[in-house]
């Protein structure tokens, strides 16, 4: 009987000491949450890692897609016998009103050769960049990218105009849930500067 009562005291006590510590507590993490990104980016598995740019070659991505880009690259490697240094690599140029133009790659050692036929010789992307990998097909891959911006966001990384996505799988060769793209978002200052 004791016992119960003096239970009963130490919460009425308990109420009145830290209720009031409690609800700022709540008010505060109901605050920060209504500031997060509706996207979930729970399982995402993002590093930050400052990227060195490589030779590539290079051709812009026009009303025909990516593969026909990838094709003139590919069409002019062979023709040079040119070899492929790195996975190839999607390169998008952002506007304020969307993407302004996109850009196939594919990391080459330089060598003598005159570029031709929509192929230029260039440099990748570098700097630092915030880093997540999309395991599926690639049909699928606008979900990793929203889950990557909401992640940004709710660590306040400012990121600059540039995303890329890097082909560690080829895609024609994986089954869908097989493939393994790299997805980056340039940042625009080194984290924790």
């Amino acid at each position: 009987f004791m016992g119960r009562m003096v239970a009963r005291w130490f919460g009425l006590l308990f109420e009145r000491w830290a209720a009031p510590g409690l609800e700022g507590c709540l008010a505060r993490a109901r605050r920060h949450i209504e500031t997060l990104p509706p996207a979930d980016f729970a399982g995402l598995d993002v590093s930050l890692l400052k990227v060195e740019p490589v030779d590539v070659l290079t051709a812009t991505v026009d009303e025909n897609g990516p593969a026909e880009a990838y094709r003139r690259i590919a069409v002019f490697m062979a023709e040079q016998d040119i070899e492929r240094s790195g996975e190839p690599m999607r390169v998008s140029y952002l506007a304020d009103n969307g993407i302004a133009r996109i850009h196939a790659q594919v990391p080459v050692e330089r060598v003598q050769a005159q570029a031709a036929a929509g192929v230029r010789w260039g440099r990748s992307p570098g700097g630092w960049a915030a880093v997540a990998v999309h395991h599926g097909p690639g049909a699928t891959i606008a979900l990793t990218r929203e889950k990557l911006d909401a992640w940004l966001a709710a660590h306040e990384y400012r990121v600059l105009p540039l995303i890329w996505e890097q082909y560690v799988t080829d895609p024609e060769e994986a089954a869908g849930s097989e493939q393994l793209i790299r997805l980056y978002a340039a940042l625009a200052e080194a984290p924790g500067g």
